[in-house]
């Protein structure tokens, strides 16, 4: 029987940071282990008692009772239950309590507790979850079943741990159905999203004294609201502002010998002034009411804090970032999440933590700001409530920005677990680059994020050899076609012709004053005049420098694609390519990925993240090609777009990232008023969304996130995000002025 490394488990178990991730886990093992089983406590949940979160009686034994905690304090947590069971006549004689983590001297706090309350308590901490986890091969079920669905590996140095519970949890769902929906459907919502930001990015100017912006600090300013490039919705900035400039006249704009200019009408700006004389009034009111409910409740358990006004909020902050999608549809639509009454404990002590509360404190504290937060919820004015519904709206923007923390994570999963075979296509477009300015070095750009964001890019033999007989080729085109005549190609409209990047590249370059050779050109990335082999080790050395790209022997692959397919590929190939060879080296590459898949069972172990293993390329030709050829029995495509790793990976928000959004946005009142460009139909569409996957079990959920995902990653989403361009194809086409 294979055995769980019993140092590896607990690791596991402190990076557990989700109460109801742990409480399930731990459930299954004890059920195993010691055969018990659970049912919930009688009206603990109705009558919200605190300190009783996660808390069940033994089936068979009602008077034994069961709490899963990840707090860290297990002395105070079990004091406030025992205190909390009492209050409530809550018969109990012996009290279980399961924990993530390690509690010292347990027999000393479990003779303090039965001094002072009279009922036994039995601690099944960290330490005995590792003595017990290779209990059985249930036990290894169990593991490993968590492993799969929860535990999520990022390949970096050092190897980040991340338990997170991407399928029961809404978020990831609403996200990449709102992706996926149709444009011009479900209310337009990447329209609405961008006329919103371009209200509020205008804000402050005024005609009358001479205060316009123009699109880039348009662009700036709605930039500054995530802190991160969304250029996902960069390509609609254009379209936004003429039309809200024409149709609804809500903006207008002054043409200049700069270009044209923005700014907000009169009435639009006197909305605005009067929206932000209410906003700071609903500020105002919020945290001085918080405060007050907040130093009642301390009055009660005998403490004063000097600062009480930041606890609430950084208590607000934390739910946002946790459960953000649910609280949001709770305080909109009044439906309330099953998960947070039970998290709200976990919430308030990681907060209380940041907030700096004194640890002999937190316990009081904590009841404290529970209390007040129900205060909030349940019998709150009007004004609290309206508050509350502020920062939601806003909180549904950094949503569908793709800045939510719990979005992010899945996203940097992902990335971290592909296995990326990258084309031509793009690697020549990115040597191409080497002349040019960094920021203008898309591909190349594209490449290198890509790697930073873990992402395994790879290339073959294949692949490798067709580079260096493209430069080959590309060189003899040169000698022949350009060399002595380099003066004819000096201008836009004569250098938009050359069909070939990596000669027009240089062409541009010397049309910019940049004395040199074309071998002087392509010696800053291989040596032209070297042999095959010199040019294939010295490419090889520099992508890998470069791009972070790595170089595979195919024996290394282990996989060896079938003759007879690579022959019947390659005939469907050759009209598309310039040579036979060309064609089968693309159809063994292909025919690779799709045996790694096979053999690594990627089908059966796609989940809620798709395959694993790619083909990135530009070439829409020979996808279509692949579909074609196997009609009779399809498969799953294999073409990842490169526009995905750009809008999704690499130009997109980290956890890091969005977690510092949060920390200036909730709550604030930059958060109250963005939630005014916050529209509801935007609010309606993602509110259906989140109907939708309640409606679904979640092995069905964990399917169809699966499925999205695959769709967002290999079809090309029309009008929603940002393509990878060349910065020369965009260059040479401008009109002139």
């Amino acid at each position: 029987m294979q055995t769980v490394d019993p140092e590896a488990f607990v690791y596991l178990l402190s990076q557990i940071k989700d109460g109801f991730i742990f409480e399930r886990f731990a459930q299954d093992l004890l059920c195993e282990i010691v055969g018990v089983a659970f049912v919930p406590m009688g009206g603990v949940h109705d009558r919200a008692i605190d300190g009783l979160d996660h808390t069940f009686n033994q089936k068979d034994d009602p008077a034994t009772i069961y709490q899963i905690s990840i707090q860290a304090d297990a002395k105070s947590k079990l004091k406030g239950t025992l205190k909390a069971l009492a209050k409530n006549g809550i018969a109990c004689n012996r009290l279980l309590y399961v924990t993530n983590q390690v509690v010292e001297d347990k027999d000393f706090v479990i003779e303090s507790l039965y001094k002072e309350f009279k009922i036994n308590v039995v601690i099944r901490d960290a330490q005995w979850l590792r003595g017990n986890i290779n209990h059985s091969e249930g036990t290894l079920r169990i593991y490993g079943a968590f492993i799969e669905a929860h535990t999520h590996q990022f390949n970096r140095p050092g190897q980040e741990l991340l338990v997170k519970d991407f399928v029961k949890d809404p978020r990831v769902f609403v996200f990449l159905r709102q992706q996926l929906d149709s444009h011009g459907a479900d209310h337009k919502l990447d329209e609405l999203l961008v006329d919103s930001l371009i209200l509020y990015a205008l804000e402050g100017t005024d005609p009358d004294k001479k205060l316009f912006k123009d699109k880039a600090q348009i662009w700036e300013k709605i930039k500054s609201i995530a802190s991160f490039d969304i250029k996902q919705i960069e390509h609609l900035l254009d379209q936004r502002l003429e039309h809200l400039a024409i149709t609804p006249k809500r903006i207008r704009y002054h043409k200049t010998d700069a270009g044209a200019v923005f700014c907000l009408p009169f009435e639009t700006r006197m909305e605005l002034e009067e929206q932000k004389i209410t906003d700071q009034a609903l500020f105002d009111t919020f945290i001085n009411k918080a405060a007050d409910r907040l130093h009642k409740h301390l009055d009660l358990h005998g403490l004063q804090l000097k600062s009480v006004s930041p606890i609430v909020g950084l208590a607000l902050n934390e739910i946002f970032k946790r459960q953000g999608l649910d609280f949001a549809n709770f305080v909109l639509k009044g439906e309330m999440p099953t998960n947070l009454e039970n998290e709200l404990d976990n919430i308030i002590s990681t907060s209380l933590e940041s907030a700096g509360v004194a640890p002999a404190n937190r316990p009081a504290v904590g009841l404290a700001v529970l209390a007040t937060i129900r205060d909030i919820l349940y019998r709150g004015t009007n004004e609290e409530h309206e508050y509350l519904r502020r920062l939601s709206r806003s909180y549904l923007m950094l949503f569908l920005l793709k800045c939510d923390p719990h979005v992010c994570a899945y996203f940097d999963n992902l990335a971290s677990n592909l296995r990326v075979f990258v084309c031509n296509s793009l690697l020549v477009p990115a040597l191409s680059e080497i002349g040019l300015a960094e920021h203008n070095r898309r591909h190349w750009n594209l490449l290198a994020s890509a790697n930073r964001a873990n992402v395994k890019l790879i290339i073959n033999s294949a692949t490798l050899e067709e580079l260096v007989n493209h430069i080959q080729r590309v060189r003899r085109i040169y000698s022949e076609t350009y060399k002595g005549v380099e003066s004819h190609y000096s201008d836009e409209r004569t250098l938009r012709y050359v069909p070939e990047i990596l000669i027009r590249a240089y062409l541009y370059e010397r049309a910019h004053g940049i004395k040199l050779s074309f071998d002087q050109f392509l010696n800053k990335f291989v040596t032209p005049g070297h042999n095959k082999v010199l040019m294939a080790q010295e490419l090889q050395s520099f992508l890998h420098a470069e791009m972070g790209i790595q170089f595979m022997e195919d024996e290394a692959l282990g996989v060896k694609p079938d003759d007879a397919e690579v022959a019947m590929l390659s005939a469907e190939l050759q009209s598309l390519k310039r040579t036979g060879h060309q064609a089968r080296i693309d159809a063994k590459t292909i025919l690779t990925i799709y045996a790694l898949r096979k053999k690594d069972n990627e089908a059966g172990k796609t989940g809620a993240f798709g395959y694993r293993t790619w083909w990135l390329s530009k070439d829409t030709t020979t996808h279509r090609a692949v579909i074609n050829c196997y009609k009779k029995e399809p498969r799953v495509s294999c073409y990842l777009r490169p526009d995905f790793l750009l809008n999704y990976i690499t130009l997109s928000a980290n956890r890091r990232q969005a977690n510092k959004v949060f920390d200036r946005i909730f709550p604030t009142l930059v958060g109250i008023s963005i939630s005014h460009h916050v529209t509801h139909e935007v609010c309606e569409a993602v509110h259906q969304a989140v109907l939708s996957h309640k409606d679904l079990a979640s092995s069905r959920v964990k399917a169809v996130i699966g499925t999205m995902s695959t769709k967002l990653m290999t079809q090309e989403i029309q009008q929603k995000t940002k393509g990878l361009r060349h910065f020369l194809d965009e260059e040479l086409n401008k009109p002139k002025k």
